[in-house]
């Protein structure tokens, strides 16, 4: 199961190598083509640190897709229920 970052991902942090080595590999490769030992290879750390951070090639997905969606629309990511958001 996937869970969200609760705060940015510091820029030189393993983690940090990890997701912009999947980014690279996930857009080469599409979803299908991409393995986490490509990913590993990609952000140049073992496949070990990649799976200490992510359980499954699917979590780390999910991270991209959810860090992709924070910087689009950070509205929809604030502690403020959207609904009384709404009416401000």
């Amino acid at each position: 199961m996937f869970v969200p970052a609760a705060h940015p991902i510091a820029p030189l942090s393993k983690k940090r190598q990890i997701l912009d080595g999947a980014m690279k590999t996930f857009l080469a490769k599409g979803y299908a083509g991409t393995s986490m030992d490509r990913v590993a290879a990609t952000a140049g750390v073992s496949k070990a640190t990649v799976y200490s951070h992510f359980q499954s090639k699917e979590s780390l997905f999910g991270a991209l897709v959810e860090e992709l969606a924070r910087s689009k629309f950070p509205e929809l990511f604030d502690e403020t229920p959207l609904v009384s958001a709404l009416h401000h």
